[in-house]
């Protein structure tokens, strides 16, 4: 049940995040040339880091289980 309110209030402040942060930004990354919204990069960036946390801590409890 937290994680559901958790991730209610996480989805408001997003929402509040991107409709005050509209600008462009161009991202530059070794030969590619990107321009999105600054809170389109920001919520890239969070889902990026979602993702790497889940999948480490899939890691964590599968070698755990080995055990």
């Amino acid at each position: 049940m937290i994680r559901l309110v958790f991730g209610i209030i996480l989805g408001a402040i997003m929402v509040i995040f991107a409709f005050q942060n509209r600008e462009l930004v161009t991202i530059d990354f070794l030969a590619w040339q990107i321009t999105l919204t600054r809170a389109f990069m920001v919520i890239l960036v969070l889902l990026a880091g979602m993702i790497i946390g889940w999948l480490t801590g899939s890691v964590s409890r599968i070698s755990r289980r080995k055990r």
